[in-house]
């Protein structure tokens, strides 16, 4: 379009804005706008943009886009994003010397907050938050930050100086009023500063309270001078070595023994306590280890049980074995003896469960909880399955599992006396098969009416079954029984009776009401009756008898007449009619005229049904070609019709309805069409004669107006209407209503008004309601007047014009603006309050190619408005934003409010509040943009404060928050937890350079031993002053001097343990003896089986008595087998373990090998041993560790010896237990008797560590090699040399042979050649030896597939060309076949196999 240059565009107020529909407006000006006056738009009015689109960047605004800065002297209120585009740009809210709120470039990653505008008060770097309010901490609502809620540090960096506190360093001191909970260590105290590192003031009692596992604590207090250890429980003394006896003072027995690796009581141990065991975790006697116990002795009753004999009940979680017989409740009948499942868990209950029982007459009974529960009978077919072979279901049904079918024996069915049979699938069949399945053997069904299974001389019966040469159903008796008849019925009293007299009888209700219905239906075959007898009468046939009515589909020839009727005898007889018609005469009787009628059956009566007569001229119904008049009704019986039809060759005949002469009165011609008074009519309705309606006429036809000559009223000339009606309405048209359209190829003139009604827009020059393809001419002169009153042109709407628009007037719109040259001033004042108001409107962006930056809030460079501003979308500044007053309102739906990019534009930090749960947060983002945390967030439900930042506190002046001044918090809630500290929580350490005053009690949960001055629970540089009790649960260890100033000292413990810098022992004057620690293991004499000795699993010898006459009370005889040397048992003891003298222990003083004969160390209680009693023989009475002279080693052992020999013999060894044990011994082993370590039996390790490397074994690592004389099984990978050569489960990783056929002709399996389905792939390698006239080698490289349902393999050869083939089946076993070598000898495989 060419340029419109106008001087002045004038909008009148109060109508429509000025609206420039297409196209862009550029204002070329480049005047910056300096102030609110000037700029190259100037709009006193507000400036509404109503496009949507969304910015994406600085330069890239949606609705506005500014090159320049841009000033603002109100409040601006942004309905999204608010984004500073640039990675260098800042964000600040000015102040006085200082801005009040600053976020700094990404390169300088600093964000401060100042509120008086001149000091910062909090900094927020890339590494750490640091608060710079110095106020101290003087009680709990004072400090440079006050929490009104608890801190939570979730750093566990621990601490490891006080000034390195790892998630807490505080530089001064710290106050708590409440409880204070240490998960780990507490260190206290100054190195060397002779200052008091914890000082406890005296609260009365319990100054220290050691908390234990339990309930309880024990405690340290101090009560004038006296330093008192208060325990509610056990107060444990622990020694390094040796073991912890508990010794009755009174009868100086040794109760109870504490070894390193087991505790032993040595007399019997009674728990008084009645707690019942009701789970796992109660009872009198709680184990978290297993319980062995090693008596043999059998169990008798249910009151003597041998090793365990309870009162009460007994719970076993785990699997049982019982190595002999079970009995339960052997002497009464109870139901429920074995319970295997109840699911209440109550034993009681004598009917509700599955189990096993006894009733009367010990009688087994096995029980299921409901008639829902099921008895089970399996077989297993493989280690891992089992298939069910018969269930006795709790409801009676009995379940019988076949091949692939199951098959339920139910009592009732017809009656609850049934018995039925029912298959578990919709198939079912019961077969019955004799022994060899031959056709000459008998296999027969019968039931019977008479007689019993073992008396069937006089019976009756019915048989059905197979009788050798056919299948039969038949009435039997034997004897004195009689026939009966035989009945088939299927709901029918007597349906089909087979009568002993020969008749079958038919009895039925049902009438024959088709082919197919009836008492009597032969489904294909035809029925023949040979009598010759005529019929009488209608109850007398002859031959066929019918008392009701008869229905014959097909021909019916009947010999001779038919008589219709009983009373009124109407006579059908055939006639032949001048020699011309056959015709077929219904003659009446006597006394009535002959009627013809055809009507229905009375079944159909009541409702209407289809009746017709045809008339044939040619053919009949059932001849291909026939024609005839049809008389009748149509098929839903809607009508009556008359109808002229014809088939095949057959010709459809026109239709002649007439009265006298007049023989075209109505012609109904084969085309269809319809004559009035015309014989050929060529139309559908051919009138010749004049029609004339008093009504309206109606043309229901649907064909369109498609040309002149085409439609559903076709006028030939011309159509008169002589009404002279207004037109009313659209559809109202007084003289001329059309619905549709309208097309008139000539000239048309309207005399009144025309409207179009369409309210189609014009979209284009093609599409609107009035489409114009010549010129539009408008003759009025009438000027405009106003928007509403064009004079000759009136649009309500707007207008397009593609080319040039003349205008021979003024142009006038709804303002009174000008626009002179490049400058454009709207001096409307219409405020944008939506996006569809203000002085410029537009739908487009705008775009100002100013790049002139803002000064101040009056000097807005590219844009300056006194007013407020609205954008609905994001905003890009490249510059910085600044505020000079009032408040920033931030509203938004995403979750970041302020975003600060670095200069290589990639997020680094964001102001966020989240719109899930309205929290604030400072986040922090790496290098990537991606978010690191949430550096800080504030939560909107309660106000919590959470710092995210892991950085932990390393000294005073690093960690997540840096606190120049104190911190006072004035929450008075206790510690109720590590987890729950009340006002300040800390998961990680801390470290404190001053005092630290606690009000409350200080818990320290640490577990870790104390095993030196440096480690431990609690570590105190300094000393420690208690002024109360002081109660310690575990070991102490006093570095320094201990000085007990109390009166007395007690020191009630099993052993005493004295340590010096060397503890001497064997420091004779001359001499040498054996050294070492010995052991004298508690035995007496008695009468009980009782001591430690005779309490050995394993006695080292048993023997059986011989006869033990002459002996004193004193004397026992060994049998002849014993040891022949003098003396060899003196010292040992014996237990007799069976006989009248049973339990009874004594030690042999003396032994004579010669006669084996033992001297006792007292006598015999009541009785002698007598010959056939059992005997076991112990030699470990004292048992230590020795070091011996003569072989230069240490031997841990036992011996009968006394500990005051110069050299001590050992007689036996005895196992050690240790944690770990260290040999520096560089022996190499040489062979089986040589090197550091030399053992007899076996290595058992049950460490389950797995090897990581050469150097990390796992449970065996040898820097040296390795020799196995056995096999060696490795139960996962095997690595050589740092690779895995862990073959697969399924590689055949040792050599495999088999010997093959020569001449095998068919494939035929290598046994052991089979791969596992689980297997993916394979190499095979195998070599074939053939040894024959000619030798064959050749070694075959077969490599195999898995295909899921199948396999195939490829194979490769180097060697011999020796005609050997293989095959792999679908299940991966490999075959072969050979040809027919000459002179055949052997044929060898060998081969290996890797898999995937």
């Amino acid at each position: 379009m060419s340029d419109i240059r106008l001087k002045k565009i004038t909008v009148e107020p109060l109508q429509s804005p000025l609206i420039i529909q297409r196209g862009d407006v550029n204002i070329t000006s480049t005047t910056a706008s300096t102030s609110v006056l000037n700029g190259a738009l100037v709009v006193n009015g507000g400036t509404s943009i109503n496009t949507t689109y969304d910015s994406l960047s600085s330069t890239s605004g949606g609705a506005l886009t500014v090159a320049g800065g841009a000033g603002i002297m109100k409040n601006v209120y942004i309905g999204k994003d608010l984004t500073l585009d640039s990675s260098n740009g800042v964000f600040s809210v000015r102040g006085l010397s200082n801005n009040r709120f600053f976020v700094d470039s990404i390169a300088n990653k600093n964000v401060f907050i100042a509120p008086d505008g001149v000091n910062k008060r909090f900094e927020l770097s890339d590494t750490q938050i640091n608060f710079k309010i110095t106020a101290n901490s003087t009680n709990s609502s004072s400090g440079a930050l006050c929490i009104n809620g608890g801190v939570s540090i979730s750093c566990t960096a621990d601490s490891e100086n006080g000034s390195n506190g790892g998630a807490l360093t505080v530089a001064g001191g710290v106050a708590i009023g409440k409880n204070v909970e240490i998960a780990q260590s507490l260190i206290v105290g100054e190195s060397s500063s002779n200052d008091s590192a914890i000082i406890v003031r005296y609260t009365g009692q319990d100054q220290i309270l050691l908390a234990n596992s339990a309930s309880g604590a024990a405690s340290l207090n101090v009560v004038n001078t006296d330093l008192i250890i208060d325990n509610p429980d056990d107060i444990v003394l622990q020694t390094d070595t040796g073991n912890v006896d508990i010794i009755n003072t009174q009868t100086s027995l040794k109760m109870l023994s504490v070894h390193s690796d087991n505790t032993e009581f040595i007399e019997y141990i009674h728990v008084s306590n009645t707690q019942p065991s009701s789970n796992i975790s109660t009872g009198s006697l709680r184990m978290d280890g297993g319980l062995s116990i090693r008596t043999t002795t059998q169990a008798t009753s249910q009151t003597s049980g041998g090793s365990i004999t309870t009162l009460g009940g007994l719970g076993i979680a785990k699997r049982t074995f019982a190595g002999d017989s079970v009995g339960i409740d052997l002497s009464n009948d109870k139901r429920n003896k074995l319970v295997l499942w109840r699911n209440d868990y109550d034993l009681s209950q004598t009917h509700e469960f599955s189990g096993l029982g006894s009733i009367s007459s010990g009688s087994l009974v096995y029980q299921v909880n409901s008639t829902s529960g099921n008895h089970h009978f399996y077989s297993a077919q493989t280690g891992s399955t089992s298939d069910e072979v018969f269930r006795i279901c709790g409801n009676r049904d009995i379940v019988i599992v076949g091949k692939s079918q199951r098959y339920s024996i139910k009592g009732g069915g017809l009656t609850n006396d049934g018995l039925s049979f029912q298959s578990g699938t919709s198939f079912s069949n019961v077969n019955f098969f004799t022994a060899t399945g031959e056709p000459t053997e008998t296999n027969d069904f019968c039931i019977f009416a008479k007689g019993l299974p073992n008396s069937v001389t006089n019976s009756e019966y019915i048989k059905l079954g197979w009788d050798g040469s056919d299948y039969i159903i038949s009435s039997n008796k034997s004897g004195t029984g009689v026939k009966h008849h035989v009945i088939i019925s299927s709901g029918v009293s007597n349906q089909i009776v087979a009568r002993t007299d020969g008749n079958v009888v038919l009895s039925s209700n049902t009438p024959s009401i088709n082919s197919s219905t009836g008492t009597l239906i032969l489904q294909n075959g035809g029925l023949s009756i040979n009598t010759t007898n005529n019929s009488l009468n209608c109850t007398n046939g002859g031959a066929l008898t019918v008392a009701g009515g008869a229905s014959i589909n097909k021909d019916l020839c009947i010999g001779q007449n038919v008589l219709l009727g009983n009373t009124s005898v109407v006579n059908l007889s055939s006639q032949v009619v001048d020699n011309t018609y056959s015709s077929l005469v219904l003659t009446g009787s006597q006394t009535r005229s002959p009627h013809l009628q055809l009507t229905g059956h009375q079944s159909i009566n009541s409702s209407e049904y289809n009746s017709e007569i045809r008339l044939y001229s040619l053919g009949n119904d059932t001849t291909p070609n026939n024609q005839n008049l049809s008389i009748g009704t149509n098929s839903d019986v809607s009508k009556y019709i008359i109808q002229s039809i014809a088939n095949g060759l057959g010709i459809v005949k026109p239709i002649s309805l007439y009265v006298g002469n007049h023989l075209s009165q109505l012609v109904l011609q084969t085309s269809g069409n319809i004559g009035i008074n015309n014989s050929d009519p060529l139309y559908k309705l051919d009138i010749n004669g004049t029609v004339h309606t008093n009504d309206r006429v109606v043309i229901t036809s649907s064909v369109n107006s498609v040309n002149s000559t085409t439609a559903s009223l076709v006028v030939q000339a011309g159509i008169s209407i002589s009404s002279t009606k207004e037109c009313e309405a659209l559809t109202r048209g007084g003289a001329l209503t059309v619905a549709g359209g309208v097309a008139i190829n000539k000239n048309m003139i309207v005399g009144g008004i025309t409207q179009f009604l369409d309210e189609t827009p014009s979209t284009s020059s093609l599409e609107a309601a009035v489409v114009v393809s010549g010129g539009l001419s408008i003759k009025g002169g009438q000027n405009a007047v106003g928007v509403l009153n064009g004079g000759g042109l009136t649009v309500a709407g707007g207008g397009a014009f593609s080319g040039d628009l003349y205008i021979g007037g003024s142009i006038n719109g709804s303002g009174s603006s000008s626009s002179t040259y490049a400058y454009l001033t709207l001096t409307a004042t219409d405020d944008a309050v939506n996006l569809s108001t203000g002085t410029l409107v537009s739908l487009g962006g705008l775009t100002l190619q100013s790049d002139a930056n803002s000064a101040n809030i009056s000097n807005g460079g590219s844009i300056l408005t006194p007013g407020g501003a609205s954008i609905g979308k994001d905003v890009y500044i490249g510059g910085v934003l600044s505020l000079t007053k009032g408040v920033t309102n931030y509203y938004t739906e995403d979750d970041n409010v302020l975003n600060f990019f670095d200069s290589f534009n990639i997020k680094r930090f964001s102001i966020d509040r989240w719109s899930s749960t309205q929290n604030f947060s400072v986040s922090r983002y790496d290098s990537l943009g991606n978010l690191i945390e949430k550096s800080f967030e504030i939560t909107n439900t309660n106000g919590d404060i959470v710092f995210n930042n892991t950085i932990p506190s390393t000294d005073k002046n690093t960690g997540s928050v840096v606190f120049n001044g104190g911190i006072s918090i004035s929450k008075t809630s206790n510690a109720s937890s590590l987890q729950n500290g009340g006002s300040l929580t800390v998961a990680g350490g801390a470290s404190i350079e001053r005092a630290v005053y606690i009000g409350g009690d200080v818990k320290l949960l640490s577990t870790t031993e104390s095993e030196s001055v440096s480690t431990g629970g609690l570590i105190v540089s300094g000393g420690v002053g208690v002024s109360g009790n002081l109660n310690v649960h575990g070991n102490t260890v006093i570095v320094g001097n201990l000085t007990v100033n109390g009166q007395t000292t007690t020191v009630d413990t099993t052993n005493t343990s004295l340590k010096d810098n060397v503890f001497l022992l064997n420091s004779g004057p001359t001499g040498s003896s054996d050294s070492g620690f010995i052991i004298n293991r508690y035995q007496q004499d008695n009468n009980i089986g009782s001591g430690d000795v005779v309490a050995d699993v394993y006695p080292p010898e048993t023997h059986t008595l011989p006869d033990q006459s002459g002996m004193t009370t004193t004397q026992l005889k060994f049998p002849t087998s014993a040891n022949a040397v003098n003396d060899y048992y003196t010292g040992w003891w014996i237990k007799i373990s069976s006989g009248f003298s049973n339990n009874q222990i004594r030690r042999v003083t003396s032994y004579d090998g010669t006669t084996k004969i033992a001297t006792l160390s007292s006598s015999w209680f009541n009785q002698n041993p007598s010959v056939g009693d059992i005997v076991n023989v112990y030699n470990k009475p004292y048992i230590g560790i020795i070091y011996n002279e003569t072989n230069d080693r240490f031997d841990f052992g036992s011996t009968v010896q006394s500990p005051n020999q110069s050299s001590v013999i050992f007689t036996d060894h005895v196992p050690i237990c240790y944690s770990a044990a260290t040999s520096v011994s560089t022996t190499v082993s040489t062979s089986v008797s040589s090197g550091a370590l030399l053992m007899s039996g076996g290595i058992s390790i049950c460490n389950t560590k797995d090897a990581e490397s050469i150097t990390s074994g796992g449970t065996i690592t040898t820097l040296g090699g390795v020799s196995i004389g056995k096999s060696l099984y490795v139960g996962t990978n095997f690595y050589a040399n740092g690779t895995n050569m862990t073959p697969s489960p399924y590689d055949m990783f040792s050599v495999r042979s088999f010997n093959a056929a020569n001449n095998q002709t068919t494939f035929t399996n290598i046994t052991g050649l089979v791969f596992d389905s689980n297997v993916w792939g394979f190499d095979l390698y195998l070599t074939a030896r053939i040894v024959a006239n000619t030798n064959l080698y050749v070694n075959f490289h077969i490599r195999g597939i898995n295909k899921s349902n199948s396999w195939e393999i490829i194979k490769t050869y180097v060697g011999s060309d020796s005609g050997i083939e293989f095959h792999i089946t679908d299940f991966g076993q490999l075959q072969y076949t050979t040809p027919n070598y000459g002179g055949f000898s052997s044929l060898v495989f060998k081969w290996r196999a890797l898999v995937t």
